[in-house]
């Protein structure tokens, strides 16, 4: 299967270039009281758990089939012009459920 990049972390988040800085952001001064690495890995796994099995997030990126016929993505939502809302996908996912689970200071 040919694969091609569906977008990167910035169309989740437009003011963010990374997953660490977005988790970063999120615990702002108090990142310090979470083990940090966990809530990343967490949050980067319970993502890739919600995306369709045909697509990734690897690195930075999201990464899927190119060829139509390679795409399975019904029931999952699409943007206006049709394509898979990584967004919508991610923003299901809860990062402070992930972050609470290893939060030092409990």
């Amino acid at each position: 299967m040919i694969t091609t990049v569906y977008g990167t972390w910035n169309r989740i988040e437009s003011l963010s270039l990374s997953v660490e800085q977005s988790v970063a952001d999120y615990l702002g001064d108090f990142v310090d009281d979470y083990d940090f690495a966990a809530v990343v890995g967490d949050y980067r796994a319970a993502i890739n758990g919600a995306l369709p099995d045909s697509v990734v997030l690897s690195g930075d990126e999201f990464i899927g089939p190119y060829d139509a016929a390679d795409r399975d993505f019904d029931g999952w939502p699409v943007d206006e012009d049709g394509r898979l809302d990584l967004k919508a996908i991610v923003d299901g996912v809860d990062l402070d459920e992930i972050a609470n689970r290893h939060d030092k200071t409990i």
